[in-house]
C-alpha cells in the first residue's frame, strides 16, 4: 500500500510522530513517502542540521522512507499560506493513503482536491493543537482557529475519511473549535517507539555507571525544553525536600535548559545537568530513570518514557489520560511541590507494580499497534 504523509514540520531524525509513524509503516511492508516543506526547518534553530538537509536536495531518502522538500510561501510556525509542486508529487506518487499532519490553509485543499479526483484514496487529517498549546495571539486564534479553518472543513467535509486526535484532548478540540463533526473524529494517540527504545541496551545499572549515578539512588528525569511553565523549578524543589530529608536521589535535568532553571539547579550534588542530547541518548536517559516528571504540560518524551517502560509523574489532563487509564505512574491535580514529593515517595515504594503497568501501556500504544490501527481503520477509544 502506497502512504503520503505530508507534514510541515518532519526534520530527519527527529522523534515526533510525523517520524515514526512512516518508519513503522515502511517496517510494517507499506510503501512511505513524506512530502514536507523547506521554510519550517528554521524552526529547529540548528543550522548544522538544516544545512544538512538542504544539501540533500528535493528529493532523498531518510530511513528508507522517501522524502520530498517543495517550496511554501507566507509561512507561520504551525502554517502555510501557499505551496508549490505537491499536487505534481501526488499525482507522481499515486498513494492509496494520504496522511496529513495538521489542519491547515495550504496543503490540505490540494489533498482534498487529489481526493475528489481520485475517490478510492483514504484521507485522514491528524490534529496536535489543544487549549493548552494553541496559539496565545488572539487575534490569529480569531482570523485561523475560529474562522478560516472551520470554513475549510466545512468546505471540504466530505473529501476527509477521519480527522484524527493525537490525544483525548485533540479530539475535542477538533469537535468544539475546529467544527468537526463527532462521527468524523478519531483518536490515535501519540505512539511508543519500541523499536528505538530496544536499541538502548544498557541495562538501569549500566547506564547509572555510565552517567556516574550510584546504584541505590532513584532516579528522576525530566527534559527537553525545560523553563519554568514546565513546572521544573517546582520538581527541583520537591527533590530538594526529598533530599534534604535523607533520601537517596538523583535528579537528571536534560535538553534546552533556560538561565531561570540553571541558576536554580547548578552546583547541585544530586542534580545532573545535561545538555541538549540525541535521540538516543534521550531514550537512554529516560531508560536509566526510575520515574519521569513533568509536573504541568505535555512533551512528546512522556510517550518516550512510557516506551522504555519508565513510569510517569505528570499532570493529569486529556493529553495524558489514556495513559492514566493504564495506571502507568501518578497522574498529579495541580503539580505543586507536596504533590511531586508524594509521588515520588509513591513510586520509589512501589516501582515494580508501576513498571509493570507502563510496560503494558507501552504494549497497547506501540506504533506497531497504531499501523495496524490506521491500516485496519480500527482506532482507539477516547
Amino acid at each position: 500500500m502506497k502512504i503520503i504523509h505530508i507534514s510541515q514540520n518532519y526534520i530527519d531524525g527527529w522523534g515526533y510522530q510525523e517520524n515514526l509513524l512512516p518508519l513503522y509503516q515502511k517496517k510494517a511492508g507499506h510503501d512511505v513517502v513524506v512530502i514536507s516543506d523547506y521554510a519550517h526547518l528554521k524552526y529547529t534553530q540548528d543550522n548544522e542540521l538544516i544545512n544538512k538537509i538542504l544539501a540533500k536536495g528535493n528529493m532523498y531518502e531518510y530511513d528508507e522512507v522517501k522524502i520530498y522538500r517543495i517550496k511554501t510561501f507566507f509561512n507561520a510556525s504551525s502554517t502555510s499560506l501557499f505551496c508549490y509542486g505537491l499536487y505534481k508529487i501526488l499525482k507522481q506518487e499515486q498513494p492509496d493513503i494520504i496522511f496529513h499532519h495538521n489542519v491547515n490553509l495550504s496543503t490540505l485543499p490540494i489533498a482534498t482536491r487529489y481526493k475528489r479526483h481520485h475517490p478510492h484514496v483514504k484521507l485522514y487529517v491528524d490534529n496536535h493543537v489543544d487549549w493548552i498549546n494553541e496559539s496565545k495571539n488572539k487575534l490569529w486564534h480569531v482570523i485561523f482557529y475560529d474562522t478560516l479553518i472551520p470554513w475549510i472543513v466545512k468546505r471540504i467535509g466530505k473529501d476527509v475519511n477521519y480527522y484524527i486526535g493525537v490525544s483525548p484532548l485533540r479530539c475535542q478540540y477538533l469537535n468544539k473549535v475546529f467544527k468537526v463533526p463527532t462521527q468524523k473524529v478519531r483518536f490515535l494517540p501519540i505512539g511508543c517507539d519500541t523499536i528505538g527504545a530496544e536499541r538502548v541496551i544498557e541495562n538501569n545499572e549500566e547506564l547509572k555507571q555510565k552517567y556516574h549515578i550510584g546504584k541505590d539512588e532513584f532516579v528522576i528525569a525530566s527534559g527537553g525544553k525545560l523553563n519554568k511553565t514546565k513546572g521544573t523549578i517546582a520538581l527541583i524543589d520537591a527533590c530538594k525536600d526529598l533530599y534534604d530529608n535523607g533520601i537517596k536521589l538523583r535528579l537528571v535535568l536534560f535538553g534546552k535548559i533556560e538561565d531561570e532553571i540553571l541558576q536554580v539547579a547548578t552546583n547541585k550534588s544530586w542534580i545532573t545537568l545535561l545538555g541538549w542530547c540525541n535521540r538516543n541518548i534521550t531514550l537512554s536517559l529516560l531508560k536509566m530513570a526510575d520515574a519521569a516528571c513533568w509536573p504541568w504540560l505535555h512533551t512528546t518524551l512522556i510517550e518516550d518514557s512510557v516506551a522504555v517502560g519508565t513510569p510517569l509523574i505528570v499532570k493529569l489532563s486529556d493529553n495524558v489520560s489514556h495513559f492514566a487509564k493504564e495506571q502507568s505512574g501518578i497522574f498529579m491535580l495541580n503539580g505543586d511541590v507536596a504533590e511531586i514529593k508524594n509521588a515520588i515517595i509513591s513510586i520509589r515504594e512501589h516501582l515494580y507494580e508501576y513498571k509493570q503497568n507502563t510496560i503494558r501501556a507501552r504494549n497497547k500504544y506501540s506504533y506497531i499497534k497504531l499501523v495496524h490501527s490506521i491500516d485496519n481503520e480500527s482506532f482507539y477509544n477516547y
